[in-house]
């Protein structure tokens, strides 16, 4: 009969989570994993697998977490300039106050393991997909309000500010320089005056 866990999975997914996005897939041990979890090694593999299977529910958990945010986009009932000015702002202050140049997990994925990982990849592409939905709607009902012109295409804004988004969180791992990334929004600003 198996005992029964005496941990929160959540938390302790959330300390895998860190650990993932701090050092990355491949340089992560299984020793650092057990270390920051606080769980032993039957523990983890029992209620999450191996290291891979446990990668998966950490960017999956981690994807869950930042739906919040892709709620609150959609909820405001700001200008669309104002929106997304808000966005992007949200990224450069992560990117500038982040001393460990973390950047965002699901961007790190994708360039460590999206070429080379079929079910990571398939990840990343759900939430570009997310992501740009989201966006889409934002942009459709800007235009319906008459915000920005009538011959923009919903869908390609949403993948241009998607690839700015996640352009700004990839730098933000090597350059903290916060007058880089302001520029890069105002330019990006221009696009729906």
């Amino acid at each position: 009969m198996a005992r029964p866990r005496n941990f929160n999975e959540n938390q302790v997914l959330d300390r895998a989570i860190d650990v993932f996005w701090e050092k990355g897939y491949h340089a992560t041990s299984y020793e650092d994993l057990v270390n920051r979890m606080g769980i032993n090694r039957a523990s983890m593999y029992n209620t999450f697998g191996d290291k891979h299977q446990l990668y998966i529910q950490a960017l999956q958990r981690y994807r869950e977490k930042s739906r919040q945010q892709f709620d609150r986009w959609r909820e405001s009932e700001s200008s669309i300039q104002e929106t997304i000015q808000m966005i992007l702002n949200e990224a450069v202050h992560e990117c500038v106050s982040d001393s460990q140049r973390k950047g965002c997990m699901v961007v790190n994925s994708a360039t460590e393991l999206g070429p080379s990982n079929t079910e990571i990849a398939e990840i990343i592409r759900e939430n570009q997909q997310q992501v740009e939905s989201v966006l889409s709607e934002l942009f459709t009902r800007a235009q319906q309000r008459g915000e920005i012109a009538a011959d923009l295409k919903p869908e390609a804004l949403a993948r241009f500010y998607f690839n700015t988004f996640s352009g700004l969180r990839v730098m933000g791992r090597a350059n903290p320089d916060a007058t880089v990334y302001r520029d890069v929004v105002d330019v990006a600003l221009r696009v729906i005056e």
